[in-house]
Parts: structure tokens; sequence; C-alpha cells
């Protein structure tokens, strides 16, 4: 399975632009606040880094570990969704209660479909990457609704454009969205000739624009954090005891 020339591009970019959010966000200290979306990231550099070898040298070596990979990425960017969900609507106990219900019911619902339509597939499709790609696209399916609902509500629930849970929001959201279209289009148009391809340098370019929208926001909250620990030294020093 080669990746395309497109993705033996886009991938070191990617790795390298996801790295520079790590440094950032364990700089500012964002995993106590954000941590599956801090090991949502740490997990796609160690997967950037152990298959980008392999895909092009060896599609067995490459195929488990890839389908792995896959499986946690879709549970951290679960894991991510339930936290911006819990922090956004904090304030709000009963919406957030609410939410909750509604957000777990429509994930199970959609691993249900997704097992269903993995179940009624022919015997030499039913394979370990289909029922894998399944669960992943129900998942994303999920996400995809509540990140369009939160972005959408971002105002009524005070949620600041300039806060780094907006641009979590924004990047997940461009990513499951774009990636659901595709699988739909494909699901029902069907894959054929280099289509695979184009499908999978989409989704490539969906997420070095997320990746980047995550930059931008981890520099401008990077920029506060320096700000309020100057202030607050600043403070300490000048009300402190004076001996």
């Amino acid at each position: 399975m080669h990746p395309g020339r497109i993705n033996l591009v886009l991938w070191p970019i990617t790795a390298a632009i996801l790295l520079g959010i790590l440094l950032i966000t364990c700089r500012i200290r964002l995993y106590r606040t954000y941590p599956y979306f801090v090991s949502y990231v740490a997990l796609q550099i160690v997967s950037y880094a152990l298959l980008f070898g392999p895909i092009q040298s060896s599609y067995p070596v490459y195929y488990y570990p890839y389908y792995a990979s896959l499986l946690l990425s879709a549970m951290l960017s679960t894991g991510v969704a339930w936290e911006t969900l819990a922090n956004s609507c904090r304030p709000y106990p009963n919406l957030l209660e609410l939410s909750l219900v509604i957000f777990r019911w429509s994930l199970v619902l959609a691993v249900i479909a997704s097992v269903a339509i993995a179940i009624n597939q022919r015997p030499a499709e039913s394979t370990f990457a289909n029922w894998t790609l399944f669960a992943v696209r129900a998942s994303q399916f999920a996400q995809c609704g509540l990140f369009l609902l939160l972005l959408t509500l971002y105002l009524y629930i005070g949620l600041s454009r300039r806060n780094i849970m907006f641009g979590i929001l924004l990047g997940f959201t461009l990513l499951t969205s774009i990636s659901t279209l595709v699988a739909g289009v494909v699901l029902v148009v069907g894959v054929y000739g280099d289509s695979g391809h184009r499908q999978s340098e989409i989704n490539s370019v969906a997420y070095l624009s997320a990746t980047l929208i995550w930059l931008t926001y981890a520099i401008r909250e990077s920029v506060y954090f320096d700000r309020r620990t100057k202030t607050v030294d600043w403070l300490s020093s000048s009300i402190g005891p004076k001996f």
C-alpha cells in the first residue's frame, strides 16, 4: 500500500506541526485541562514515527499497527469530544447532563449501525480492516454532530473565539466533517481505481488544516500564559513580605 506523493509530502509536515503543538501544550500545562487532546496529539506523533517507514516497505508490518492506532485515535478523539463538552457546559449543569446523555446514545447508535452494516457485508469483505473502519467512521459521525453543535452554540455558552477550546473545536469540526463527508460519498458511490488514494489525500489535507488551527491557538495560548505568569510573578514580588 503506497501512500501517494501528496501524502509523502504532507505527513512529515503534519508530524512536525503536531510535535510543535505537543511541546507548546506541555509547556503551558494544557494536559491538566485537556488530557485527552494532549494524549491524542502525542499518539499521532508516535503513529507517524512508527508507520512512516513500514508503510513504504512492508504492508504486513504496517497493517495491524495502522488500524490499532486508528482505533486508539478514535477513542481519544471521542474523549476530546467529551472533555470539550464537559468544559463548555460546566456552568450549566442541567445542559451538561442532557448533552452527555445525547452524546452517549448517539455514539452507541452509530456504533450499532456500523456493526449492522459490517455484518451484512459479503464474507470476503468482512475483514479486520473493514470492521475497524466502520467503527471509526461511526465514532466520527457522532463526534461530528457534537462538534458542530458546540461550534454553533459557542456564543450561547459563553465561549470566546480566542479561547483555545474554540480552536480545538474548530479543528476537530473541520476534520470530522470532511472525513464523514468523504466516507459517505465513498460508501454511496463506491471506490474505483484511484479513488482510495484521493480519499486519503483529501483527509490528509483536512488533517493538516486542523493541525494548523491547533498550532495557531496553542501559540496564542502560550502568549497568554507567559503574560499571566509574568503578572503573577510581578504581583508576588510587589506584595510579598519584605525582609
